[in-house]
């Protein structure tokens, strides 16, 4: 049996103690372990920097160089930024090309025509963001501040400014000349004033342009082109922007031909677009237009032509206008009338004649088949003593109409059509609607005044519809007027069909 030996026994208990000791600490995790189960830290979020790109100029001469800023571009969160550029876009035949890529600024140097784009990339190594900017490289720009009082060639190895804010005047007996591929750029409410005599002729190719200067391309920015005396040419010219007010109460217009003087103008395969007053308007009681042909009108705040009633022979099918656009057709006043023949053709893609003005004729018009014509309120057409008068002629498939002005169609609307005292003509095939206004007694009037004449008044109305009267349909004032009328409709018509003309 052993003995009990009480310092052998303390030391077995201490060393238990210290044992379990460690034992514990392991299963507790040492002071250099992270605590189980902590959450990470949260990470913080990245802003995107905002690219900002500067250009010096929106427009250059060939040859210049174009510094380009980046540091106003920035980082919300301050980190340092790397800068990419790229040129991208450049006209056909540039081989331009950017120096230091990849630094705060850069620059390039245009080689050709037309316009560049230009764009810059920043990054804080995370995010990016990128922006851009656009200029115009034109030719040598050349200012005229001055009136042209000697005859003068525009060259198109140049670009041609017009600053002033009134028109430069082409003096009388003055020429100027511009040459094919010509540019000629107008300041707010400049234009072209021509007292002597304009040839613009470019070609299919390389056509003349006349535009608004850069930044500025809105319908009106400048007054447009004025013709006057002298034997003017327009041809493959692109007219743009244009159709300011004009001073001294003429219209608006992108090319105005006015003068009391008899004078012409050629205008020919030319475009007339994103103007605010009409395309072409002709004030002038003796302007000729020589040739309007090939020509095309689009995106215009007013009519594409605006014309006395004496002119709207010019239209031969050849020019382009939008789609259910109007021709505005104004005055021919009783002192003077039309004094010539007149001929009235369709005009394509639904587009209508709009009278604004009394007409009187004192010759022949001929309407052809198709024909559409609106007339403003109270609006007469008025025949004296001619023979034939009107030659109205459609067909049952493309009849004439003669109508109120859209938008107006109720009887009484205008005073619809008044022949008076030897005159004759034929209605064939018409549509004749919201005539017989407060003067007028009927859609169609005949009247005889004049005593003492031999021959008397003569008109046939044959398959046409008179209808929406606010009177009668056809009226004369006296029964010895020939009229002939068969194979006629009438509708909405609150007095007689016919009445006062010995055939009713």
């Amino acid at each position: 049996m052993r003995s009990y030996r009480p310092g052998l026994y303390r030391m077995r208990v201490f060393v238990f103690l210290i044992v379990g000791m460690v034992l514990l600490a392991g299963c507790d995790g040492g002071p250099n372990d992270p605590p189980p189960d902590r959450p990470d830290p949260p990470e913080t979020d990245n802003a995107a920097p905002t690219a900002d790109l500067t250009l010096d100029t929106s427009e250059v001469e060939i040859g210049t160089e174009v510094a380009l800023d980046g540091s106003g571009s920035s980082d919300p969160d301050g980190d340092d930024l790397t800068y990419s550029w790229r040129l991208a876009a450049a006209p056909s035949g540039s081989d331009a090309s950017l120096a230091d890529e990849a630094g705060i600024t850069a620059d390039f140097t245009p080689d050709a025509t037309g316009d560049y784009v230009v764009e810059l990339e920043v990054s804080d190594g995370e995010e990016n963001d990128t922006d851009d900017g656009s200029l115009e490289a034109v030719q040598a720009v050349v200012e005229i501040t001055e009136n042209i009082s000697s005859d003068r060639t525009l060259t198109s190895d140049e670009t041609y400014r017009f600053p002033n804010s009134t028109p430069i005047i082409v003096r009388e007996t003055v020429t100027l000349t511009i040459e094919s591929g010509t540019e000629l750029r107008f300041a707010k409410d400049a234009g072209l004033n021509v007292s002597g005599t304009i040839r613009a002729e470019g070609t299919a190719e390389d056509s003349i342009t006349m535009t608004a200067t850069r930044g500025n391309r809105q319908p009106g920015w400048w007054r447009g082109v004025e013709v006057g005396q002298g034997s003017n040419v327009l041809d493959h010219v692109q007219i743009r922007y244009a159709g300011a007010d004009r001073q001294g109460g003429k219209r608006a217009s992108s090319v105005l031909q006015s003068s009391v003087s008899k004078h012409a103008l050629r205008l020919t395969n030319s475009t007339i677009e994103v103007g605010k007053g009409c395309g072409l308007a002709i004030e002038g009681r003796k302007a000729t237009l020589q040739t309007f042909s090939g020509n095309e009108f689009r995106e215009l705040e007013k009519p594409p032509v605006c014309i006395p009633f004496a002119k709207v022979g010019i239209f031969d099918g050849s020019n382009s206008f939008p789609p259910q656009s109007v021709v505005e057709v104004f005055e021919a006043p009783i002192k003077e009338g039309i004094r010539e023949k007149t001929k009235m053709r369709q005009l394509d893609g639904g587009v209508l004649y709009r009278i604004t003005e009394d007409v009187t004729l004192r010759d022949t018009l001929t309407i052809e088949a198709g024909v559409q014509m609106t007339f403003a309120e109270d609006v007469q057409l008025k025949v004296f003593g001619v023979e034939p008068a009107i030659l109205a002629n459609g067909t049952a498939g493309r009849p004439i109409r003669m109508t109120a002005t859209e938008g107006n169609k109720m009887p009484g609307w205008w005073q619809g059509i008044y022949l008076r005292d030897d005159f004759g003509g034929t209605l064939s095939n018409v549509i004749i609607r919201h005539g017989g206004g407060t003067s007028s007694p009927a859609n169609i009037t005949a009247e005889q005044v004049l005593p003492g004449l031999d021959a008397q008044g003569s008109l046939t109305v044959e398959n046409s519809r008179i209808e929406d009267s606010g009177k009668h349909g056809i009226a004369c004032n006296d029964a010895s007027i020939d009229l002939t009328a068969q194979g006629n409709a009438f509708a909405g018509i609150p007095g007689k069909p016919i009445t006062g003309c010995g055939t009713e």
